[in-house]
């Protein structure tokens, strides 16, 4: 295969199989080829290659002096995206040592209510005399629900308040 001028690229179903002038094997019946140069126009042939026989074909491609070469791209430069804007962190909120003092005292106090307080609601009419004999009536027996209840309800209220106090923000200034 031949190329005036030469240098051109020949490609067979797309895929480039040399450059001319061009000797090489062919596949034995019709061919399409391309013939590739820049600054050329493209040619296509078709070949008709026999079995055991050497094919023999010129091509002549056409310049392209007429029509400038393809400008390269332009590109816009890259964007550059704004930073967000900051925003604005609030003043970290310390407790005051008395604050942080107090709640822990009242966190304290009121898991000792309730651990004295449920023990006391536990034991309520049970049997408070030392030793019985067997078959003996008990005499005195606990009454612990009034106190127990109270001492509960109060250290409820004083570790939900322990808990109010050490989590709500101080107040600002």
């Amino acid at each position: 295969m031949l190329s005036d001028p030469s240098g051109a690229t020949v490609t067979l179903d797309g895929q480039p199989i040399g450059i001319t002038p061009y000797q090489g094997p062919m596949f034995v019946g019709r061919q399409k080829l391309i013939f590739v140069r820049s600054r050329f126009a493209p040619e296509t042939v078709e070949i008709t290659v026999l079995e055991n026989q050497i094919t023999e074909h010129q091509v002549k491609l056409t310049d392209l002096v007429d029509e400038p070469p393809p400008a390269s791209p332009v590109y816009p430069p890259p964007a550059v995206c704004p930073a967000p804007p900051a925003v604005p962190q609030a003043p970290s909120a310390r407790l005051s040592p008395i604050r942080l003092a107090m709640g822990l005292a009242s966190l304290s106090a009121g898991a000792l209510m309730i651990g004295l307080g449920a023990p006391a609601i536990a034991i309520d009419g049970f049997c408070a005399d030392a030793e019985l004999s067997p078959g003996s009536l008990c005499m005195t027996r606990f009454n612990s629900l009034p106190t127990g209840a109270a001492l509960v309800g109060i250290g409820s209220a004083a570790t939900i308040g322990a808990a109010i106090l050490l989590t709500l923000p101080a107040p600002r200034k």
